[in-house]
């Protein structure tokens, strides 16, 4: 397996990544490197299947300067995702380009079944692409909940009993065909957001997801906190009341009589049903509050809303809390100074992007 890069082959590949097409005599300023070390770098990992030459671009004196760009088959990853009832792993490539996703039923939200069903994937898209596995870097995975201190383990999820209190790193490590990094799914969306828009620096993510969590970036760096447990934004509503989370949206529905349980069911029903109509005006006046609540606190550019809701119902639900921050920054116990972040909405997909890119970011953009 392709890992163990030097220091200096990360910081060639980020120079790369971020200015592609590049030549080798542009890379040596920003990376601190003379140009022999530049020359002999990047020609490990031209051999190692990470970059490639493309083109040659002429100025007005000596030899052709040759351009380097990332090989998108240089190396691949995995992102793991699971509900209750259904494992999805997709395959990315160096670019963060989608190889091949798979979706298939579990028995019961275990670690030993999450992790079969992913081995069986696994060898179903290796074998698709056409890939060499000495190419994978391995797997990213996206829990749902916190963490305790080191050794990790999840903790109290209702949703989730048979993960929680177990040694998450390490059952999961033993399993599976390839190593791990395993990170919260707000968190895991808000990599597969940086990876999308490489140029925001700075932006929160609030993650609606059976939860509500949060993904944090502060001058282009993930934050997560000494435990891995920063943006815990679902603790400004208490959990003995209705709440802006998906758990709470099952709960609601299932008390109108719709049975849903889970995301996937959801997809069957729009936002102009009156059940989740009423959950969602509801909801918005909390994100509304969260809205400001964050913009407070960390004074950032971007505040982001998505998570697993459709599509739909995470696009209306941003709108209106959006209006409502507006409303409720101009009233004398929530003045807010100055405008508002701006808010953006990402979908769901934000989730496998980032799962299946956590790999690649550890090990080369982290």
């Amino acid at each position: 397996m392709k890992s163990n890069l030097s220091d200096n082959e990360k910081v060639l590949l980020r120079l790369i990544a971020l200015h592609q097409p590049v030549s080798r005599i542009e890379l040596t300023k920003p990376s601190g490197l003379t140009a022999a070390s530049v020359t002999r770098i990047v020609k490990g990992l031209i051999n190692d299947g990470f970059i490639s030459e493309t083109g040659r671009v002429y100025g007005s004196r000596g030899q052709p300067s040759i351009l380097l760009t990332l090989n998108p088959m240089g190396a691949y990853s995995f992102g793991v995702q699971f509900s209750q009832n259904q494992v999805t792993l997709m395959m990315t490539n160096l670019v963060g380009e989608e190889v091949g996703f798979e979706t298939l039923p579990i028995p019961e939200a275990s670690v030993t079944s999450i992790c079969d069903t992913v081995n069986e994937l696994t060898n179903k898209l290796i074998e698709a692409a056409g890939c060499d596995g000495d190419d994978i870097l391995g797997y990213g995975i996206a829990v749902p909940g916190n963490f305790s201190t080191k050794p990790r383990r999840l903790l109290q999820h209702e949703l989730f009993p048979l993960l929680v209190n177990c040694d998450i790193d390490t059952e999961f490590a033993e399993r599976l065909n390839y190593p791990c990094w395993i990170e919260n799914d707000a968190t895991s969306a808000a990599i597969g957001v940086k990876q999308a828009h490489p140029s925001w620096q700075d932006f929160c993510l609030l993650h609606v997801g059976y939860g509500l969590g949060g993904g944090i970036f502060i001058d282009g760096n993930l934050y997560t906190g000494k435990h891995g447990n920063a943006g815990q934004f679902g603790a400004l509503f208490p959990y003995d009341k209705d709440r802006p989370t998906g758990q709470d949206l099952f709960r609601h529905l299932q008390e109108n009589e719709i049975d849903v349980k889970d995301f996937s069911e959801l997809e069957s029903f729009g936002a102009d049903n009156l059940a989740i109509h009423v959950w969602i005006e509801r909801a918005a006046k909390q994100l509304g509050e969260a809205i400001l609540n964050v913009a407070r606190i960390f004074d950032t550019t971007r505040i982001i809303l998505g998570g697993l809701l459709p599509a739909e119902i995470t696009t209306i639900l941003a709108h209106k809390a959006e209006k409502h921050a507006q409303k409720l920054r101009t009233t004398e116990a929530n003045y807010f100074p100055g405008p508002l972040p701006t808010i953006c909405v990402v979908g769901s997909e934000m989730g496998k992007i980032g799962t299946a890119w956590l790999p690649i970011h550890r090990n080369i953009f982290a």
